[in-house]
């Protein structure tokens, strides 16, 4: 809009600088890659819902009726605080929720770090384990046992690049400490995955990082919405969504088969909705 009124005006350095800047916007903004949808394989195929549900949990029975609807076998879910994490569960009741053990110890565990959940659809009945923290902070890792193989699935929500509390000054103080934060996550995430890269993996959730930052760099990890979605993955804010925050990756071991971003009413966020399978090893 600045280069059109910069054009109009014949100011060519503002024109310049204002193509030159959405150029380099629109480069690190990730496109979707296809404009059909692939239907659900009936076999060795699975769904997953991510989403910062934003403690919502009056809306609960209606994130129920949609995983019902869509046949969902996975849940990834942020911000759902340990106040409102049983009256969650009782309304995923086809669904077993797990979160990080509360009893361990990390780097910023006095953060409120057990505000995320995964949900289990109760049709898979393999052997979980839970891995807390995996980042010193939300982001935590679910090993489920499916038939002949291990899927792990990594809820994550890391803590944004830049601080939005206190005082008007704190911004600023704190602008090297949250940036370095924020790095650090992405940082020990990437190491995490490559120490269990035999396995399927798939990471899905609030990076709090556009596809061009550093924050959302993992290694050797592939974009469902680059794979199978189309045009820009918008999904914040959810209302006139401007910024791709929201990500879902996986390893060589999984194949993505859909890719949507919805907005169901609710939070701050648009939902991720994926379809995927696990190839051989």
């Amino acid at each position: 809009a600045l280069a059109f009124v910069y054009l109009l005006r014949r100011r060519w350095v503002g024109a310049i600088c204002s193509i030159a800047i959405s150029i380099i916007i629109v480069s690190n903004l990730e496109w979707g890659g296809r404009l059909d949808t692939l239907p659900k394989e009936a076999a060795n195929a699975f769904s997953l819902l991510a989403f910062n549900v934003h403690d919502r949990v009056d809306r609960a029975p209606e994130l129920a009726a949609l995983a019902e609807s869509r046949d969902i076998d996975f849940l990834l879910l942020q911000e759902v605080k340990p106040d409102v994490f049983s009256a969650f569960q009782a309304a995923l009741r086809d669904y077993r929720l797990y979160t990080g053990d509360k009893s361990k110890r990390f780097k910023h565990d006095d953060w409120g770090p057990f505000s995320s959940v995964i949900g289990i659809h109760h049709r898979h009945q393999g052997k979980v384990s839970v891995d807390t923290a995996i980042t010193g902070y939300r982001t935590f890792a679910l090993d489920i046992d499916l038939n002949d193989v291990t899927l792990t699935l990594i809820n994550v929500h890391s803590t944004k690049a830049f601080w939005t509390g206190g005082s008007w000054h704190e911004p600023i103080t704190r602008m090297r400490y949250k940036a370095h934060w924020h790095l650090e996550e992405n940082q020990l995430l990437d190491a995490w995955i490559a120490r269990h890269s035999n396995q399927p993996i798939v990471v899905a959730g609030d990076f709090n990082a556009p596809h061009g930052a550093a924050g959302r760099r993992l290694t050797d990890l592939h974009s469902a919405h680059a794979a199978r979605g189309r045009g820009l993955n918008l999904t914040f804010p959810r209302e006139l969504p401007v910024w791709d925050i929201d990500h879902t990756l996986g390893n060589s071991r999984v194949k993505f088969l859909d890719y949507t971003s919805e907005d169901l009413g609710f939070s701050d966020h648009r939902a991720q909705l994926v379809q995927f399978s696990i190839t051989p090893d």
